[in-house]
């Protein structure tokens, strides 16, 4: 029975009402279901062997640290960074897309330590000048993988370093600088929280090869909103005086932005700084004047207040905005 005999005796079948519509899709779940569970199980098997692989490594170089040389040192940590970032980014097929960012983790892992243990046995002298030099080279190395792979792992290694570099170099200024800025610092991490939650926003417009690289998409844009909301508000609330009101409306701002942009980390990290400020504001204001009690039972309420409104903006929004694409 041929191809074309076989759809038309399925279409006679649903228009009797012998079979419905909803039948005939679930056998397709079914088959993707058992296909998910299968790479799960796979994806599982790559990791514990990484782990593996990496407490054997350790332990080896524990043992025979001394005894391996210069050689032997950097071959173990450098050379296996090396091997690992190159074999990833060597099998650039879907089917190996698990397999890959493991092996780039295993890199991002050795690579480092393997030149910091090749400049230590060269006995270079280490100044803030090279290390930016250096987590520099690493961070273009990884954003070149990126673009080549599109390995979504990737995205938050290149902003790890990034980050490094980025505050490295604040640090530089603020030693070499005649004047002392206090609040420098927290300036700088606030505009560093801003910039990446850009760069998170901006990922929904990259391309989607199919269902797995939507979902690591929507996890990596959700960890980087998550990180830059903590690096945004955390600074802000430390500083005194009118920044302290500043800072709740920045809250309440980003609880709309987290409805705008769909991001449930945004919403429950803001929820929380939000508390944490809010009960430290009621305690230093007003604890003598209204007794630690009452204090207590306002938290309490607000606590369960900002909990409910959290529930309520993700269910009816954040949920219902992300329905619709998984259809």
């Amino acid at each position: 029975m041929d191809k074309n005999t076989l759809i038309e005796n399925l279409k006679s079948s649903i228009s009797s009402n012998q079979i419905t519509k909803e039948e005939v899709l679930n056998l397709f779940d079914e088959k993707k279901s058992h296909e998910n569970k299968n790479n799960k199980i796979v994806y599982a098997l790559y990791i514990i062997g990484a782990l593996i692989a990496l407490v054997g490594v350790g332990f080896l170089v524990s043992q025979f640290w001394d005894e391996i040389g210069m050689f032997g040192r950097v071959f173990l940590t450098l050379g296996v960074g090396i091997v690992a970032y190159g074999v990833a980014t060597f099998l650039r097929s879907i089917e190996n897309r698990n397999l890959a960012q493991i092996l780039y983790m295993v890199s991002v892992l050795f690579m480092p330590a393997g030149i910091f243990v090749f400049m230590s046995d060269m006995n270079y002298v280490f100044s803030t000048n090279k290390l930016i030099f250096i987590f520099s080279g690493i961070t273009i190395i990884y954003l070149s993988a990126w673009f080549a792979t599109k390995r979504n792992i990737l995205i938050l290694v290149s902003l790890f370093f990034s980050y490094v570099v980025y505050n490295l170099a604040v640090f530089n200024i603020i030693d070499k600088s005649v004047v002392v800025y206090d609040d420098l610092i927290k300036y700088s991490i606030m505009l560093l929280a801003i910039c990446s939650g850009v760069v998170a926003y901006y990922m929904k417009d990259m391309l989607v090869l199919d269902r797995q690289d939507k979902k690591e998409k929507k996890i990596v844009s959700e960890i980087i909103y998550f990180v830059s909301t903590l690096g945004l508000l955390i600074p802000m609330i430390t500083f005194d005086g009118v920044m302290d009101f500043v800072a709740i409306l920045v809250m309440f701002a980003l609880l709309y932005v987290s409805v705008h942009v769909v991001s449930g980390t945004m919403l429950i990290a803001s929820a929380i700084i939000f508390v944490s400020h809010l009960s430290i504001l009621l305690v230093d204001n007003f604890s003598d004047s209204l007794g630690f009690g009452i204090i207590m039972v306002l938290i309490g309420f607000l606590i369960i207040g900002v909990g409910y409104a959290t529930l309520y903006v993700n269910k009816n929004y954040l949920k219902k905005s992300v329905q619709p694409e998984n259809k």
